[in-house]
């Protein structure tokens, strides 16, 4: 009898199809069916996840530069007198800048014309540009491995960047501007909280933020599967965020386990002097939230938007063949 050789398996490489769904299997889209799922795609996402990194490489690299490039002491900065000005005659709206005046003297400023001042804002500027594209390759697979389609991931990667080009480029300008306009929104309502309308305004932020991400769920994965104009994406996005509160609750439960679990192990490993626990999450974390997020919208849009289409065009081939 021959003896069979051990292979170790060739998870990273991109273009290998994955397991599909066994005939007669029950692909109901619960919980169970979810990790059965997950277990069969997990090499897939792992591969997915090293095409990932570059959305969250730019922002690292940013704030790595902006914290360690050369910087010039705070009294010989421009900015010292107006944030200490503020800080002392407590001007309006200024609470933000007089928390942060508060430690000046402990702080240091970039140095102004260094690679430290203008380096960051070229890695966030690359970014933004190529938003809208990382994230329509990244949407067409996962929607692939939750369909359970055949996914080769490099070449189906690109080839939905292409296909959605233009509007994959202004999809992603627009989803940037929203996200970086809520961050700042959130960041200062934060520290401006004083009164009742300081607390309104922080708290409708807050349920902003939380409708967008809802929103985010469904906005790429109708791009790639309709041919759909920008404002009814938007529009049926938001119709989404209240038809699909229990899958939508179910996904920001899952992410947020995820995050949970991720900050568990960085403070474990900083706590025991173990960094590396720091980094392993992400090496698949990115493609995971992903995932989730996309096996919970993906049923809703079918439902609303594919189902009732199909269902017709089915009823009209059967009368057909009773009529023949």
């Amino acid at each position: 009898m021959e003896k069979k050789k051990f292979r170790i398996p060739n998870i990273f490489n991109m273009n290998r199809d994955g397991k599909g769904v066994e005939p007669g299997e029950d692909t109901t889209p619960n919980l169970k069916f979810f990790f059965k799922l997950l277990t069969r795609k997990f090499s897939n996402l792992l591969t997915l996840n090293l095409m990932m990194f570059p959305m969250v490489l730019p922002i690292v690299l940013a704030v790595y530069v902006f914290f360690n490039g050369p910087q010039m002491p705070t009294l010989g900065s421009p900015a010292f007198s107006a944030l200490m000005g503020a800080h002392m005659t407590g001007a309006g709206g200024a609470e933000l800048l007089t928390r942060f005046a508060n430690l000046l003297p402990q702080i240091n400023f970039i140095t102004y014309n260094s690679y430290a001042s203008w380096l960051p804002y070229v890695l966030i500027g690359i970014l933004v540009i190529t938003w809208g594209w990382q994230n329509t390759g990244s949407t067409y697979i996962l929607r692939g491995l939750v369909r359970g389609d055949g996914v080769f991931i490099f070449s189906d990667y690109f080839y939905a960047i292409k296909k959605n080009l233009k509007q994959g480029f202004v999809l992603g300008l627009l989803d940037a501007g929203i996200i970086i306009v809520l961050i700042i929104d959130f960041m200062y309502t934060w520290s401006a909280r004083s009164d009742y309308w300081s607390y309104l305004m922080f708290f409708i932020i807050t349920a902003l933020i939380i409708v967008y991400l809802f929103m985010r769920m469904y906005m790429y994965l109708m791009m790639i599967t309709f041919n759909i104009s920008l404002y009814k994406m938007l529009k049926n996005a938001l119709i989404f965020t209240a038809l699909g509160i229990k899958r939508n609750l179910m996904a920001a439960l899952g992410i947020v386990l995820c995050l949970a679990l991720w900050a568990a192990l960085s403070i474990v490993g900083i706590q025991y002097n173990f960094g590396v626990l720091m980094f392993i999450p992400a090496f698949i974390m990115f493609a995971l939230t992903g995932f989730i997020s996309v096996y919970c919208a993906y049923p809703v849009i079918k439902k609303h938007m594919i189902d009732p289409v199909t269902a017709p065009a089915e009823d009209e081939a059967d009368s057909r063949e009773s009529e023949e």
